[in-house]
C-alpha cells in the first residue's frame, strides 16, 4: 500500500503534531505492507524523521508566497493537488485536520480535538473560521476519519456528524531516552513539573496560584520549586510568574531536548497537569513513560488514556491544592504511582498506532472504490 502523508504541520510551533507525525511515519515506514511518501515544504526541518528507513521517501516541495493567502491554504489547495497527481499514491493521509479539495483519490484525515469550537474565546475570529472551514472540508472529502482517542471520536460525531466512519488510533509516548541516575542540569533539588505549553485551557494560572498559596502557607517544603517547561518566551506565562508572590520559586524554561526530558520527569516530585480538555493527553502519558507520578484532571480523554495510574484533582485551585498536598505527604503512594504509570504507558506503542492507521487507510481505499462521490 503506497501512502502519502502531509507533513506541513510537523514543524516548530506545532507541538504535539510533531510527535504524532514523526512517530506515526517512523512506525508506518517500518511496516512491510506500506510504501511511504512524506510531503513537506522544502525549507522545513524535520529531525524526528532522521531514523526513517531508506524505503521512506521524503519529498520537499516548493511553497510559493501568495499575497493575501495563508501558507496552509496555499499548501493544501495549490501545492498538494499537483504533488499527489504526480506521485499517485494509493491513499493520502492528512494527519492534522486538513485535506486537499476534491475527491479524486482515497483520503483519510486525523481529527485530534474540537478545541477551536469548544474554546472559541481563545481564538481570533479569522483563525477560528479558517480551522472550521478546513476541518469541515476535510471531513466532507475523507473516506475515513481517524481520531486519537475514543473521547475525540465521540466529540467529532457530536460536533460534526461526518459521513465517513471514524476509527480510533491512539498515540504513544515519544522515544526520549533513558532517565539516567544524575539530576538534570539546571534542575532544582525538589520541584513540581509541568510540560505542555501555555494555552489557556492548560490552566497554568490555576497551577501557579495553587503553588504560590501553598508556598506562602509553608504547606510545601521551602526548597520546592515549580518548573514550567517550554514557556520561557511566552508572554502570558511570564506575566503569571511575575504576579506570583513567590516568583523566585517558579522556573520557566525553554524547550528541553527530548534526550534530557526523561531525567526531568523522573526527578520531579509530581507532574501536575490541570488541563480542562485534551484530545488525547500525550503530555502526562510521556511523563508516566519516564516514571513521574501524575496529578491531572478527570475530563475529556485524560481519564481514558491514563486510567487509574494517575491521581485526579477536583477542578479549580482548591482541588489542585488538595491533590498536591495529599500526594506530597504520601511518598509510598507516589512510588506506587511511578510503577503504575510506567506499566500504563508501556501499553501505548507507535507500532499499535501504525497498525490501526493502516487498517483505517485500507478501509478508505475500499470505500473509495465502492462508493465514488
Amino acid at each position: 500500500m503506497r501512502v502519502s502523508v502531509d507533513a506541513f504541520v510537523a514543524s516548530p510551533g506545532f507541538g504535539g503534531f510533531i510527535s504524532y507525525i514523526g512517530g506515526l511515519c517512523s512506525a508506518l515506514a517500518a511496516r512491510d505492507d506500506v510504501e511511504l511518501d512524506i510531503l513537506l515544504p522544502e525549507a522545513q526541518p524535520l529531525p524526528e524523521f532522521a531514523d526513517l528507513p531508506a524505503s521512506a521517501r521524503i519529498h520537499r516541495l516548493e511553497l510559493p508566497d501568495v499575497a493575501g493567502e495563508r501558507p496552509g491554504v496555499t499548501w493544501t489547495d495549490r501545492v498538494l493537488p499537483v504533488a499527489l497527481d504526480e506521485l499517485a499514491p494509493e491513499v493520502h493521509l492528512g494527519p492534522a485536520f486538513m485535506l486537499p479539495p476534491g475527491h479524486d483519490r482515497p483520503q483519510a484525515v486525523t481529527v485530534h480535538d474540537d478545541m477551536f469550537e469548544r474554546f472559541p474565546q481563545f481564538y481570533g475570529a479569522e483563525t477560528r473560521d479558517y480551522l472550521r472551514e478546513q476541518t469541515l472540508r476535510a471531513l466532507s472529502v475523507a473516506d475515513v476519519a481517524l481520531a486519537v482517542s475514543e473521547s475525540t471520536r465521540r466529540d467529532a460525531i457530536e460536533r460534526w456528524n461526518p459521513e465517513a466512519p471514524i476509527a480510533v488510533t491512539p498515540l504513544a509516548p515519544r522515544l526520549v531516552g533513558e532517565p539516567g541516575s544524575l539530576p538534570p542540569a539546571g534542575a532544582p533539588s525538589s520541584y513540581l513539573l509541568n510540560v505542555g505549553g501555555s494555552h489557556r485551557r492548560k490552566r497554568l494560572d490555576h497551577l501557579i496560584e495553587a503553588f504560590s498559596s501553598l508556598a506562602l502557607e509553608q504547606a510545601i517544603p521551602q526548597e520546592m520549586h515549580l518548573v514550567l517547561v517550554g514557556v520561557r518566551d511566552d508572554e502570558r506565562a511570564r506575566s503569571l510568574q511575575a504576579a506570583s508572590p513567590v516568583r523566585e520559586r517558579i522556573l520557566l524554561t525553554g524547550r528541553i531536548p527530548d534526550a534530557e526530558l526523561p531525567a526531568w520527569y523522573r526527578r520531579c516530585e509530581l507532574f501536575v497537569y490541570p488541563s480542562e480538555y485534551e484530545g488525547f493527553g500525550l503530555g502526562p502519558l510521556e511523563a508516566m513513560s519516564s516514571g513521574a507520578p501524575v496529578l491531572t484532571s478527570r475530563n475529556s480523554a485524560l481519564a481514558e488514556v491514563l486510567e487509574e495510574a494517575a491521581e485526579y484533582a477536583r477542578p479549580g485551585v482548591d482541588g489542585l491544592r488538595e491533590g498536591i498536598v495529599s500526594l506530597l505527604g504520601d511518598g509510598p503512594k507516589r512510588e506506587r504511582m511511578r510503577a503504575q504509570g510506567l506499566a500504563r504507558a508501556a501499553g501505548f506503542r507507535w507500532e499499535r498506532t501504525a497498525e490501526a492507521t493502516a487498517e483505517g487507510l485500507r478501509t478508505a481505499i475500499d470505500r473509495f472504490a465502492g462508493s465514488p462521490r
